[in-house]
């Protein structure tokens, strides 16, 4: 696996238990698991609105896409077949960093430096990505405040918590961090929302969103940066793309329960 130090092998798993095993990508699980929910109930989706304050309805039988910053960003999308929906793995995060304004460029050419070649969306947009950002500015920064003091002193597995909790209290070089992950997140998403025309929603799934969901939502920021657009007729596929920010963390687990009972038919 990309992020952890695992090796699954399924038919190891078949064998042991004499149960057929299907071993599917992790935004897949999290695909079957949104199959199940419900986007007029907020208590499960919480759809964000256009900045015009239009609320969006998906189209059923529509393409659907997720996405999801959390260790890594994950990436699927499920399209109606026939009247049957099929879901598909995808290593959408990999797609290059979005770069559309002084501070991208100037974070992407750093990101090169760093890495030694033009980075893919995931070294902005993932917990990977907000500390890179957060190293980013505060490398252009002097007099540290305490907070960022103790993100620099952590490891750089404790960094994202840290900063976004920082960001929560006001810490100004924090609050810089996530709301340009946020807008480097819109970005992606956009992107999507012109490859797919995804009429049934772009759902951002992952522990990020869910659980900074005012940095999204604050001043329409993620909104506003998703309709931009260079020619008018792509603005107008973005504001019609609705976009929902999956609740449940655990969606993955019964998720994965969903894509069993499917996939063993």
């Amino acid at each position: 696996m990309t992020n952890a130090p695992w090796g699954i092998d399924g038919d190891e798993l078949e064998a042991c238990f004499s149960l057929p095993a299907f071993v599917i990508n992790d935004f897949s699980a999290v695909a079957w698991g949104v199959l199940l929910l419900d986007p007029r109930d907020p208590a499960e989706l919480f759809q964000l609105p256009a900045p015009d304050g239009v609320l969006v309805e998906p189209v059923e039988t529509g393409p659907m896409v997720f996405i999801g910053a959390g260790t890594g960003l994950g990436f699927g999308y499920a399209l109606n077949d026939g009247g049957q929906t099929r879901v598909y793995a995808s290593e959408g995060g990999h797609v290059g960093l979005p770069v559309y304004d002084t501070d991208s460029r100037a974070f992407s050419s750093w990101l090169e430096d760093r890495y030694g070649f033009a980075a893919g969306a995931e070294a902005g947009v993932s917990g990977l990505g907000i500390g890179n950002i957060f190293s980013f500015l505060s490398s252009r920064g002097n007099h540290p405040s305490a907070a960022v003091r103790a993100v620099l002193d952590a490891a750089e597995v404790d960094r994202p918590a840290l900063i976004a909790r920082a960001a929560e209290s006001g810490d100004a070089l924090c609050m810089s961090v996530m709301d340009m992950f946020v807008r480097l997140y819109a970005r992606v998403a956009s992107d999507a929302a012109a490859t797919f025309l995804p009429s049934g929603g772009i759902y951002l799934a992952g522990g990020v969103a869910a659980k900074n969901l005012l940095r999204f939502t604050e001043g329409e920021r993620f909104m506003r940066t998703f309709a931009l657009a260079y020619r008018e007729h792509i603005r107008a596929i973005a504001a019609r793309t609705p976009v929902f920010v999956v609740k449940d963390y655990a969606i993955s687990i019964y998720g994965a329960a969903n894509a069993a009972l499917h996939l063993a038919r």
